[in-house]
């Protein structure tokens, strides 16, 4: 593994992340920073301890060691107090609610927020990232295919105006002309100033757009590198990557 070599106080930093379900551990020891403006992949096979790690930054998963967000130590944390600190979470699996409007789904993503022209800003911006969701603003959500309903779960998570926002597996189970799309937008966020921490199966396409990468195998950190270096190790590229050393 190699080192960071970052200094002072990171966006956010997670350190000595342990996480137990009865007595399974699902994370030992592990630490990680995404410093601000970054694009940060996480990586690991099924059951690494990926969707873990973001569930513990949430606040959703009860855990020892230390998570910190812009300074803020988010033990002390509710999950509500740490979205309205500005640190979104799109979970795996989409999790809308599908009988209710593409625009309800959207507006409980800023239920923080009391401005209505506010809420109204914050959906005219994540139409202009979506476009498709516009056209489909009175739907009920359930209707949508795949790529909207994952769209639509990132929209929800922009409406809180997070600095960071945190992405569980967005191309997970999409067409490959979507998956596309949805890493334009993932670019197209971290050029406007929102941070990313990236959990994704297609790990190849998360490296290609990461300034850093971890990689977790059975709940501990075994790489953490720039995403060019992890595509050219050959250790992550036999295991993770399914190839040969990426040039």
């Amino acid at each position: 593994m190699s080192p960071s070599t970052s200094s002072g106080q990171a966006l956010l930093e997670v350190r000595d992340l342990s996480v137990s379900y009865g007595g399974i551990r699902a994370l030992r020891d592990v630490s990680l920073r995404v410093e601000e403006g970054e694009i940060v992949a996480l990586l690991g096979s099924n059951g690494a301890g990926k969707t873990t790690t973001l569930r513990a930054a949430s606040g959703l998963a009860p855990y020892s060691g230390s998570v910190f967000f812009d300074g803020n130590d988010l033990r002390k944390c509710s999950p509500d107090q740490v979205v309205r600190l500005g640190l979104g979470h799109a979970p795996e699996g989409r999790r809308i609610f599908t009988r209710m409007t593409v625009r309800e789904n959207l507006a409980l993503g800023a239920y923080t927020v009391r401005s209505n022209s506010e809420i109204e800003r914050r959906l005219a911006f994540v139409v202009e990232t979506f476009p498709r969701l516009e056209e489909r603003l009175s739907q009920s959500a359930g209707t949508l295919s795949g790529g909207e309903q994952q769209m639509l779960a990132i929209g929800r998570a922009l409406m809180s105006a997070p600095r960071l926002l945190m992405l569980d597996e967005p191309s997970l189970g999409l067409a490959p002309i979507v998956v596309q799309t949805i890493f334009g937008v993932i670019k197209s966020l971290n050029e406007r100033g929102t941070t990313i921490l990236l959990v994704e199966q297609n790990a190849q396409q998360a490296l290609r757009i990461a300034n850093r990468g971890y990689v977790l195998e059975t709940g501990e950190m075994r790489f953490e590198d720039t995403g060019s270096a992890l595509l050219e190790n050959p250790a992550v590229a036999q295991a993770y990557l399914g190839a040969a050393p990426i040039g």
